[in-house]
């Protein structure tokens, strides 16, 4: 399976961890961008489309919700994935303290 990652930038450093253990098991794993700290309406946006991309080219998105962090952007993504009709996995039991928890559950992540 293709599967893209989609995650906080605060946790970026551990994702290399997680596409080993994915590709162990036969999974072709793509990464977000690191986004090198970058701003600014311009830069997000170049962000996004490149993210975007990815995910029409992949199988399913894995949430990497380490730590139960799942922000904005995770979220927004996972929306992408959903009308795109690709399933969204979560790497950890989603927060039902998120302001998010239940859409993710109504999409099936």
């Amino acid at each position: 399976m293709r599967i893209l990652i989609s995650s906080s930038m605060k946790v970026y450093s551990q994702l290399p961890e997680i596409v080993a253990s994915l590709e162990k098991h036969g999974h072709s794993v793509r990464m977000p961008e690191p986004g090198g700290g970058g701003v600014g309406v311009d830069f997000k946006r170049r962000m996004i489309d490149n993210h975007l991309e990815k995910l029409r080219s992949v199988d399913a998105l894995l949430l990497a919700n380490i730590g139960g962090r799942i922000g904005t952007s995770t979220f927004f993504e996972a929306g992408w994935a959903f009308a795109l009709g690709k399933p969204v996995f979560v790497l950890e039991s989603i927060d039902r303290e998120s302001d998010y928890a239940e859409d993710l559950l109504a999409i099936g992540a």
